[in-house]
């Protein structure tokens, strides 16, 4: 310890001491060294996180800003909330705009979104080093007589940190990114399901619209026979019971026109909740182009379908997470710690403690390692099932489009054909009068029919093609 007048103090008689030469070079000496221990300090705590507990890879880090950037890029889908639309009075998109591939509204896409959202700043938080703790500790207190604290006894102040293993850290990050991919994937499969059901309820709008064409040609046909038949009539003078029939049958077509009105007036309904007008609403002419094979449907369902995208994720973040399970097993978890010490009327001290975890004694490290590569074994067998039912599911749908086309090919082209000249035929002969009505009724009605069945095929083809393309079509995520 320095003498009473040393180090400047003020002597008696109030002027300050002259210091001698050698005390200034050892005042010196002692500032130099403490500056070179704080340096030290610095750089133990610097390499104690890069050694010790090991930092997470600028890939890791990149990871994750990836996922942040796919996160903003999904937010910019134009979304236009229901009580707008309906304050507005008009839907957000049109079914040609969601037939030319215009996303439909993103209500649904609000839950994605805010998991992918926690997914990122899970792993951000995972891959952080944990907060510092901070103690305050005193020894050897005089507690027999505490007016001697500022004499005796010792007292601390310690910074602590712990330093899990960086491998661990890193998984996890790692896993928060792919985690924040398969909640993004999800909500490219909602947008999917949502254009799905959107399409659909435009084809049934547009097959009730042409069904009531089909009734009305019909009707139109119904009408000429009864002028041919009341003509008839009044030359021959005698009674005709197909008149009766006739009436029936007119009837029978305006109760379908009904029914055929409130199934549109449904599908409308359907339209309206999901925030799409029926304006454009058309049943597509069967191109008679060839359909692709199944392989090739396989390939673009396993590039296009988001669900995929999503389960593969999963299973990237569940390797993650048994990575950094395996590495919180096996490598230690340390604990640095610097120390100021004060003793009362005594010389201040610092000191330093490391630690490590023992993890391969005993403890739950290898039971979680082992829980988390049995998760991303299920993952990977969730996965192979889904991609096998893709392919059933695709199989079955081209299946679906290759059946429905010939029914409306055969429908168009032979059967309709043949019902129409029927009809004409008899018609024909009636105003000649020499046919019987009967006959015209009912070539009337299997031409009726034929037309509705013909509608109904190709709306069934139109069903059948919006399911394949909703498999392997891309999900856009803008405003074409």
């Amino acid at each position: 310890m320095e003498q009473e007048h040393g180090g400047g103090r003020p002597a008696p008689g109030g002027h300050a001491a002259i210091e001698p030469r050698g005390a200034a070079d050892a005042r010196g000496r002692r500032s130099a060294a403490r500056a070179r221990t704080g340096l030290a300090w610095a750089g133990l705590g610097c390499g104690a996180v890069s050694v010790l507990g090991g930092c997470v890879s600028a890939g890791a880090w990149q990871r994750l800003e990836a996922a942040e950037q796919r996160l903003v890029a999904a937010r910019a889908i134009p979304h236009e909330p229901p009580e707008l639309r309906a304050d507005r009075g008009a839907a957000a998109v049109s079914c040609a705009e969601i037939e030319a591939g215009r996303p439909p509204s993103m209500d649904a896409a609000a839950g994605p979104l805010a998991r992918a959202r926690a997914a990122i700043s899970r792993g951000r938080a995972e891959a952080s080093l944990p907060p510092p703790t901070v103690s305050l500790e005193v020894w050897d207190f005089p507690i027999g007589d505490p007016s001697r604290a500022d004499r005796e006894g010792m007292y601390m102040v310690g910074v602590t940190q712990e330093l899990p293993p960086g491998a661990a850290r890193e998984g996890r990050a790692r896993a928060g990114a792919e985690e924040a991919d398969a909640a993004l994937g999800a909500l490219d499969e909602r947008l999917r399901a949502v254009r799905g059901d959107a399409r659909h309820a435009c084809i049934e709008v547009a097959e009730a619209e042409a069904s009531r064409t089909a009734l009305a040609a019909s009707v139109e046909a119904l009408d000429r026979l009864e002028s041919l038949l009341a003509a008839r009539r009044s030359v021959t003078g005698e009674p005709l019971a197909e008149l009766g029939r006739l009436a029936l049958d007119r009837a029978r077509l305006t109760g379908m026109g009904e029914v055929l009105e409130a199934q549109a007036e449904q599908a409308r309904e359907t339209l309206a909740a999901l925030g799409v007008s029926p304006d454009g609403a058309a049943l597509p002419a069967d191109d008679g182009a060839q359909d692709p094979p199944l392989e090739a449907l396989v390939d673009a369902a396993m590039q296009a379908r988001g669900e995929l995208a999503s389960m593969r994720a999963r299973v990237r973040a569940a390797h993650a997470r048994a990575a950094a399970a395996e590495a919180s097993a096996s490598l230690p978890t340390w604990m640095v710690r610097a120390t100021y010490a004060q003793t009362p009327q005594a010389r201040a001290g610092v000191g330093a403690m490391v630690s490590m975890s023992v993890p391969w004694m005993w403890g739950g490290g290898r039971a979680e390692q082992e829980a988390q590569s049995a998760e991303a074994q299920a993952e990977e067998d969730d996965l192979t099932f889904r991609v096998q039912r893709v392919r059933v599911e695709l199989a079955q749908a081209l299946g679906a489009v290759r059946v429905a086309r010939r029914s409306h090919a055969a429908l168009r082209l032979r059967a309709r054909p043949a019902a129409a000249d029927a009809l004409a035929t008899s018609l024909s002969m009636i105003a000649s009068g020499g046919a019987d009505a009967r006959g015209s009724l009912d070539a009337a009605r299997v031409l009726n029919e034929v037309e509705l069945e013909t509608v109904q095929s190709l709306a069934a083809l139109a069903h059948a093609r919006a399911d394949l393309e909703a498999m392997t079509r891309p999900t856009p995520v803008e405003a074409p």
